[in-house]
């Protein structure tokens, strides 16, 4: 019988394997969206590929399926991601605005 080598049951560490860089940024891109959404329409009829699909039992195409799971949860973390980002940009300015004048002293002005 064919079987699918990879792992089961499923672990982020070998679903990050497949991801490419700028993940994030693929992930938003509404081909990918589109691309998606039409393999899920092809993949999934009821409620056994439903289940297989969302990784719940292991499928013919563990790849696929780790795939599958590593799109739903970049599309998860990427938007947390940007919001990271954008509280530690503004800390960052606040510390940075927080410096000037901090240790400036008519002895230390000549430095």
């Amino acid at each position: 019988p064919l079987t699918d080598p990879a792992a089961w049951p499923l672990s982020a560490e070998a679903a990050a394997e497949d991801i490419p860089e700028r993940a994030c940024r693929r992930v938003r891109r509404a081909q990918c969206r589109a691309a998606f959404r039409r393999a899920e329409s092809d993949c999934v009829g009821d409620a056994l590929s439903r289940a297989v699909w969302e990784a719940r039992r292991r499928g013919f195409c563990v790849r696929c399926q780790g795939l599958v799971q590593s799109y739903l949860s970049l599309t998860a973390k990427c938007p947390l991601i940007s919001e990271w980002k954008a509280t530690l940009h503004e800390a960052l300015d606040d510390m940075d605005s927080g410096w000037d004048g901090l240790g400036r002293s008519d002895i230390t002005a000549d430095l």
